[in-house]
């Protein structure tokens, strides 16, 4: 799926790592980032769609939770 805006982006961003932690019985950010390792401010800020994230927390995020990040070339 194609963004044309990051707020797009990341508001489907959070609804993702919602869902992967509902199915991995995570049941707060704070757990989630004491098990990806990265810290519960920058998790809590994914969780609610902030587009500050930096993209090596969101991987870091992401590949605990098994989430397949894809890199799209601005325009595509």
């Amino acid at each position: 799926m194609a963004y044309k805006n990051t707020k797009a982006y990341f508001m489907e961003l959070e609804k993702v790592l919602k869902k992967a932690m509902i199915d991995r019985d995570i049941s707060n950010g704070k757990q989630l980032a004491k098990l990806a390792g990265v810290s519960y401010p920058k998790v809590n800020r994914m969780l609610k769609g902030d587009k500050t994230c930096r993209l090596m927390d969101i991987e870091s995020v992401c590949e605990f939770l098994d989430i397949k990040v894809k890199y799209v070339a601005n325009g595509e």
